[in-house]
């Protein structure tokens, strides 16, 4: 069908713009009501906003979303009926795995930009800079250590947040207003966002992070408190360990997730920081599988693009032989941080595309 590979762009009644791939698509999310009626579409920026009920192709989907919503409202639609026809299991299958890597060649095309891809890169080094100052502090700071590395974490934190926010609201108004954003409409928000980001990923990472470096504890205080006469504190403390080491393969690729999925939420939702871990667990929850293909997807593709220039790197590396002094260490951290700029630009562009996939374009299985 030619219509399925019509691109529709929807206005939303609070003047967001969002993307929808097809037709087929756009009527599918009309009909869950994911879609106001309401809203206004267009195929491309040079025509006029248009009623969806204007348009042929949307009006049968229209009005099965306003009898949705009126079966919702006289409280007799309860749980969603089967699906009962080839074509609607076929609208059901363009939204698919398909879809997404379409979704990330496009994010793959919003990479190359030499804005993003700048900003990428002074992140790269902040990483850098940080793990350098890491191993040099404890010996430069004594005593102090404990008030200067905590100084210096919440300084890294603020001015990661802020690069990482810069890029997710530059694609986010990328792919809403179809052009390279000005930058009045970049700036006034976000160092709110990078804020809220902060808090979120202190909140989120800083817990999980001290669950598991409690649970990494508590075996050893259990064996601790053992005695030759008593082997329930060692079957315990057996027990623990296999709970501990389960629980942290499940949970460090979620936590890693964190910065790079709530940032997206906070931009394109503009939500509190709290709402944002809300909706960024609410997301983990019901796509979890889905997200974690995602992102495999994302790193691989990212990462293609990053080992030539971590090969070159590593090759310096060796030249400096077995003794390097701190000064080429220093300078060997700083270029691999550099030659990760592909990858961090990607992945954070990516999850912008990942996450407007997920809360617009989402598949439903037929089971």
């Amino acid at each position: 069908m030619a219509t399925t590979q019509e691109v529709w762009y929807v206005r939303l009644p609070d003047g967001r713009v969002i993307r929808s791939r097809n037709t087929v698509s756009l009527r599918y999310h009309l009909r869950r009501g994911r879609i106001s009626p309401g809203c206004q579409v267009r195929r491309s920026p040079g025509e006029d906003w248009r009623a969806m009920t204007d348009v042929e192709e949307l009006a049968d989907a229209v009005q099965s979303a306003v009898a949705r919503r009126q079966k919702l409202l006289n409280g007799r639609l309860t749980t969603p009926a089967l699906i009962r026809s080839r074509a609607q299991f076929q609208e059901k299958r363009l939204l698919g795995v398909r879809g997404l890597v379409g979704e990330l060649l496009d994010a793959l095309d919003s990479t190359m930009n030499r804005i993003k891809l700048g900003v990428a890169s002074l992140l790269g080094m902040l990483g850098a800079v940080g793990w350098i100052t890491w191993q040099l502090l404890p010996a430069e700071l004594g005593s102090w250590w404990t008030v200067g590395a905590t100084a210096w974490a919440v300084l890294l934190l603020l001015v990661a947040c802020l690069g990482i926010s810069f890029v997710s609201k530059f694609t986010a108004l990328e792919v809403a207003k179809m052009r390279q954003p000005r930058a009045g409409e970049l700036w006034p928000s976000v160092f709110g966002h990078a804020v809220r980001l902060a808090a979120a990923l202190v909140l989120v990472v800083g817990s999980g992070t001290a669950l598991f470096l409690c649970l990494r504890w508590l075996p050893e205080w259990m064996l601790a408190q053992a005695s030759p006469e008593s082997t329930w504190w060692q079957w315990g403390a057996s027990a623990m360990l296999i709970v501990r080491l389960i629980l942290e393969v499940i949970f460090w690729p979620v936590i890693a997730l964190a910065p790079l999925l709530i940032s997206p939420i906070l931009v394109v939702q503009d939500c509190t920081f709290h709402s944002g871990i809300q909706q960024w667990w609410r997301l983990l929850r019901q796509h979890l599988g889905r997200i974690f293909l995602y992102e495999a997807f994302a790193t691989m593709l990212g990462a293609l693009f990053a080992v030539p220039l971590l090969v070159t790197v590593a090759l310096a590396y060796w030249s400096l032989g077995t003794s390097p002094p701190i000064v080429g260490q220093a300078t060997i951290y700083v270029l691999v941080g550099i030659a990760l700029t592909p990858l961090i630009a990607y992945l954070l562009v990516a999850n912008v595309f990942i996450y407007l996939n997920l809360r617009y374009e989402y598949f439903h299985s037929a089971r």
